[in-house]
């Protein structure tokens, strides 16, 4: 008897994103959307065949690509949001083999939550002098995201202890959950960092999907404006425990005029 056909041969994982066939015309280069689909649909079937290491090098590619890069301008709502009544800025360093470095531009809603917002206001400004409790700065230069998890959030803001466990507001320790006003159904809101109801103190993080379990336990209290590139390449450095895969650092910060331009903002 005749041997059976060899198997068909599994595409490569770097094949799963590719639509044309060998000697056919080049297709037109996918719209944001579609190569966001196409991501995970190609990230699901690695997961499927539990080949979770090249999920993660999937992950990271896409979210370096420009296709990603650009995405939030298609992907983030603004509308139904608060009004925006401060403009803040965190000008990062990621300390990669090549660093790279770059400005997030906040704003936030002053009048959905005044006493959060102003925290995170001074914090930025670093105009509140040293804590009550840790007698360090009040201020978020030099602080680190110390937890990226892909695919969910970047956390910061531990202006006392750098690694997770610490924080201080400016009116002095933790501070009260204000309001859950701002759902957590938007990219790239801004939200307190907690360890139970009313611990706000100076940490925080941004959301990179839709959080909405996290409704009702954190006060989002503002939306990043501009620098969605430099979110994304933060985040492109997390594993699924938190840890960075490299420093991302908050070299620089403080507040800039409402009226400010997207030239000025840079």
């Amino acid at each position: 008897a005749p041997p059976p056909p060899p198997p068909p041969r599994r595409r490569r994982d770097a094949e799963l994103l590719r639509t044309s066939k060998p000697n056919s015309p080049p297709l037109p280069p996918p719209s944001r959307e579609e190569a966001f689909v196409r991501f995970f649909r190609a990230a699901l079937r690695c997961a499927q065949q539990r080949r979770l290491t090249t999920v993660r090098f999937a992950l990271t590619r896409f979210l370096r690509s420009p296709a990603r890069r650009a995405a939030p301008r298609s992907f983030v709502l603004f509308r139904e949001l608060p009004e925006v009544t401060h403009k803040v800025y965190l000008d990062v360093l990621i300390d990669e083999e090549e660093p790279i470095r770059g400005r997030i531009v906040i704003g936030l809603f002053g009048n959905a939550a005044p006493k959060t917002a102003e925290n995170f206001r001074s914090l930025c400004a670093c105009d509140k002098g040293r804590g009550e409790i840790s007698g360090k700065p009040l201020c978020y230069a030099g602080s680190s995201f110390h937890r990226i998890i892909p695919n969910f959030m970047i956390q910061g803001g531990d202006i006392t202890e750098d690694n997770g466990v610490g924080g201080e507001s400016i009116y002095g320790g933790y501070f009260e959950d204000e309001t859950f006003e701002v759902k957590h159904n938007k990219l790239y809101l801004v939200s307190m960092a907690n360890k139970g109801p009313n611990t706000n103190g100076s940490q925080f993080f941004i959301n990179t999907v839709k959080t909405s379990w996290l409704d009702g336990k954190n006060v989002a209290f503002g939306m990043v404006l501009s620098g969605f590139d430099v979110v994304d390449d933060i985040e492109a450095n997390g594993t699924n425990p938190g840890e960075p895969l490299a420093d991302a650092i908050v070299e620089s910060s403080g507040e800039l005029p409402l009226e400010s331009s997207s030239e000025d903002e840079e």
